[in-house]
């Protein structure tokens, strides 16, 4: 079956959403479900790609919302890591505002709270020593 110009068109010209994800993808009553969905492009920068999408009602995150991240490789990783030159993909819980919203950076960027760790729980990387912070972080960033 072949389609016509107009009818390619007409298509493409009913389509809403512009990401695979559409908003909102949360529960009614709850409000738990995907909170936002944020592609951010630098191309030069130290991660010049990322997909981050918060979610609202995980277990496990002590009812804080997560972050799923899946980014480019991380030029400002160590240079031995996985990570300097290889995408991954990290999960966080976020610190929240007041509101109950994500807190944001004056970037604009979630500020991040503990990380999921291989074993299934959410740690805090920026504890220990120098060498154990690096270990904790090269552990949460998955292949």
């Amino acid at each position: 079956m072949e389609i016509t110009a107009a009818e390619a068109d007409a298509a493409v010209e009913s389509i809403e959403a512009h990401t695979p994800f559409e908003l909102p993808g949360q529960n009614p009553k709850t409000g738990e479900g995907l909170l936002s969905h944020v592609i951010s492009e630098e191309p030069g920068g130290r991660i010049s790609y990322s997909h981050e999408m918060t979610f609202k009602g995980i277990t496990g995150a002590g009812g804080k919302p997560v972050e799923v991240r899946r980014q480019s490789a991380d030029m400002g990783a160590p240079p031995s890591s996985y990570s300097h030159s290889n995408p991954t993909t990290v999960v966080n819980t976020v610190k929240e505002a007041s509101s109950g919203l994500p807190k944001l950076s004056p970037g604009g960027y979630t500020i991040k709270d503990k990380y999921l760790a291989p074993f299934g729980s959410f740690i805090n990387i920026n504890k220990g020593t120098p060498a154990t912070q690096n270990a904790k972080k090269e552990s949460v960033h998955y292949r």
